[in-house]
C-alpha cells in the first residue's frame, strides 16, 4: 500500500483584466467547502500576477481512500478564484504485523513484529527464531494491520532451517567408528561453528599424519569426515644451561620452557662467583625421544661493573702482532667507548682481509679482538659471474652445488635448497 505523505500543489493563474492584479493569499480545503477565505491558508509568498506553491499538505484526520484537494486564489482588487480539485488517494498507516512458520494460527494469533515505526509502508530488519522447528524447509509468512483494523493477506517465503551440530569428534589416521573417536567439548550448539581444537601428538611417530573431524547434528546424522595433514617433529622437552665446565647432560641448571617443536628462551640467568675475564655460557635442549642437543654457547665478560673503565684500544690487520703490540686507536676513556675514525690501510693484495679490535682497562686486562672482514682493491669492473654452497665437507673450489644467480657486482641468493639425508645434529 502506499500513501501521499507529501503533496506538491503548483498553482497557476493568468487572469486577463483590464488592469493587471496581482495574486495576494491562496488556501486550500479537503471534499467539503468551508466558504471562500474559511480554508487553509498557503501562508506567505511573494505576490504576483502568477505563484507556483511548492507545499507539504497534511492527510491527518483523513479516513483512507479517494479525497479531493481544492485550491483557489485571492488577487489584489479582492476577488477569490473558482476553486479547482485534484482526487488523491489516501492509504493507511501500518500499525501492527505478525509472522508464524507453515501454519497459520488465526488473524492477530501469530507472533507480533513490534520493532518499527507506524507508516504506509515499512521494513523490518529483525533476528526470526526457528526454535522448535525440524530441519529442513519451511515457509515464513507474514501480515500487516493497518490503522483502519485491517490486515492484509499473509505473504509467503520458502526457508531453509539447518540441523544444529551438538557433537564433535577427532581422530588421527585411522577411523575408530563414528561416535568412538576423541569427543571435542568446548563449543556450543549452532548450525554451523569455528573452535580451536588442541590436538595431542603424542603416541605419533614422527613425519606426516592425517587429523579428522566429523560432526553430528541434532537429528543424529554424522557429517563426512574432513581432514587435514599435519607433519609431527621432535618436540623440545627440557633446557638448560651452564658456565665454562659441562657438568654433563642433565646437571646443568634448568631452564623453565613451554614444549614444543622450536622455544625462544627470553630472561635473566643467574650468575655464579666468576672470576674477572671471558667466560661462555652453554644452552642445550632435550627433545621428546630422550636426546639431548649440542652445546650453544655465547662468550661474555665478567669483572667489575663499578669503576671500571677502558684506557687503551689498539687495532690491527690480519696478523695479531701480539697484545700490546698493535697500532693504537685515540679513544677518550669511560665504561664504553665509541671509536670512528678513518684509518691508513698499508698495501694489501687484491682480496679479502680482516680488522681487528681490542680494549684494555683500568685493571690491565684485554678484552678479546673484535674482528671485521673487508674487502681491498679495485671493485668498479668487478662482477659476480658464479656461486655454489656446499655442506659440511668442502669437496673444492667450483665442485659444490651450483647456485643460480644474475651477474652483477653484487647478488642476493633467496631460494631453497636441498638437503641430503642427516643425521640427527
Amino acid at each position: 500500500m502506499k500513501k501521499l505523505s507529501i503533496i506538491i500543489v503548483q498553482l497557476l493563474l493568468c487572469v486577463s483584466l483590464s488592469r493587471a492584479t496581482n495574486i495576494i493569499g491562496a488556501e486550500y480545503f479537503w471534499d467539503t467547502d468551508p466558504g471562500i477565505g474559511l480554508g487553509i491558508s498557503f501562508g506567505s509568498f511573494a505576490t504576483s500576477d502568477s505563484v507556483s506553491f511548492n507545499a507539504n499538505i497534511s492527510t491527518t484526520g483523513l479516513v483512507s481512500g479517494y479525497h479531493i484537494l481544492y485550491t483557489r486564489t485571492l488577487n489584489s482588487t479582492g476577488v477569490w478564484s473558482l476553486s479547482e480539485g485534484r482526487t488523491i488517494y489516501v492509504t493507511a498507516n501500518i500499525v501492527a504485523a505478525e509472522y508464524f512458520y507453515d501454519n497459520d494460527p488465526g488473524i492477530g494469533n501469530a507472533t507480533a513484529l513490534s520493532s518499527f515505526t507506524s507508516s504506509d509502508s515499512i521494513n523490518i530488519n529483525q533476528n526470526i527464531s526457528t526454535s522448535g522447528l525440524l530441519s529442513g524447509y519451511h515457509v515464513f509468512y507474514s501480515r500487516t494491520k493497518n490503522s483502519d483494523g485491517k490486515w492484509s493477506l499473509s505473504e509467503g517465503r520458502s526457508v531453509y532451517v539447518k540441523p544444529l551440530i551438538v557433537a564433535v569428534e577427532t581422530f588421527w589416521d585411522i577411523d575408530p567408528g563414528i561416535g568412538n573417536a576423541l569427543t571435542v567439548n568446548n563449543f556450543s550448539p549452532t548450525d554451523s561453528l569455528v573452535t580451536n581444537i588442541t590436538a595431542s601428538v603424542l603416541g605419533l611417530s614422527y613425519g606426516n599424519h592425517i587429523f579428522y573431524v566429523r560432526t553430528k547434528n541434532v537429528d543424529g546424522k554424522w557429517s563426512l569426515i574432513e581432514g587435514r595433514t599435519i607433519t609431527v617433529v621432535k618436540g623440545i622437552l627440557a633446557a638448560e644451561y651452564y658456565f665454562d665446565s659441562d657438568p654433563g647432560n642433565g646437571l646443568g641448571t634448568a631452564i623453565a620452557i613451554v614444549q614444543n617443536d622450536t622455544v625462544n628462551f627470553n630472561g635473566a640467568i643467574t650468575l655464579p662467583q666468576l672470576g674477572s675475564g671471558i667466560h661462555k655460557v652453554f644452552l642445550r635442549t632435550k627433545n621428546n625421544d630422550g636426546v639431548w642437543s649440542l652445546a650453544e654457547s655465547r662468550l661474555f665478560f665478567a669483572g667489575p661493573a663499578v669503576g671500571s673503565s677502558v684506557i687503551a684500544a689498539e687495532y690491527f690487520l690480519d696478523t695479531d702482532p701480539g697484545i700490546g703490540n698493535a697500532t693504537a686507536a685515540s679513544i677518550t676513556s669511560g665504561a664504553t667507548v665509541n671509536f670512528s675514525g678513518a684509518l691508513p690501510l698499508p698495501n694489501f693484495s687484491t682480496g679479502m682481509h680482516q680488522f681487528y679490535l681490542r680494549t684494555k682497562d683500568n685493571t690491565g686486562k684485554w678484552s678479546l679482538a673484535e674482528t671485521r672482514m673487508f674487502f681491498s682493491g679495485t671493485t668498479l669492473a668487478s662482477t659476480v659471474v658464479a656461486a655454489e654452497y656446499f655442506i659440511d665437507a668442502d669437496p673444492g673450489l667450483g665442485n659444490g652445488n651450483a647456485v643460480s644467480i644474475t651477474s652483477g657486482a653484487t647478488v642476493n641468493f633467496s631460494s631453497a635448497i636441498t638437503l641430503p639425508s642427516f643425521a640427527d645434529g
